[in-house]
C-alpha cells in the first residue's frame, strides 16, 4: 500500500489527474498480479530484471528525496531474489546503485 500511495502521488505530480493516476496504477498492478499468477517471480521485467544499473540510477535521480529513500529497498530485495544477475547466495546493496561502474555486477 505504501508503494501504491507513493506511485499515485508521483503520477499526480507528473500531471495526471487523481482519477487517471489511480486508474493507471490499478491497471499496472492488475497486470503485474496476473503475470505473477502465471509466471511467479519470473514475471519480473524492467531495469532490475535486466541488471540495467544506469536506468535504475536515472530513475532514482528524478524521484523526490522522500521517495528515492524508499524505492531502492524493495528493488534491491527483488534483484537479490530473482533475475539474470542474482548474486550467488548474496544480496544486492544500496551502494550497488550509487557506486561508479555499471553492469550486472554493480546492481547485484
Amino acid at each position: 500500500m505504501v508503494l501504491a500511495e507513493l506511485t499515485e502521488r508521483l503520477l499526480i505530480d507528473a500531471g495526471l489527474s487523481p482519477d487517471d493516476a489511480r486508474a493507471g496504477l490499478v491497471a499496472l498492478m492488475r497486470g503485474t498480479l496476473e503475470n505473477v499468477a502465471v509466471e511467479g517471480p519470473r514475471a519480473l521485467t524492467g531495469p532490475i530484471a535486466r541488471g540495467d544499473v544506469e536506468t535504475v540510477r536515472a530513475h532514482l535521480a528524478v524521484l523526490p528525496a522522500d521517495v528515492a529513500v524508499v524505492f531502492p529497498e524493495p528493488a534491491l530485495l527483488v534483484a537479490s531474489v530473482e533475475g539474470p544477475c542474482r548474486p550467488p547466495g548474496g544480496r544486492a546493496h544500496r551502494e550497488d546503485l550509487s557506486a561508479p561502474g555499471g553492469g550486472c555486477g554493480r546492481l547485484v
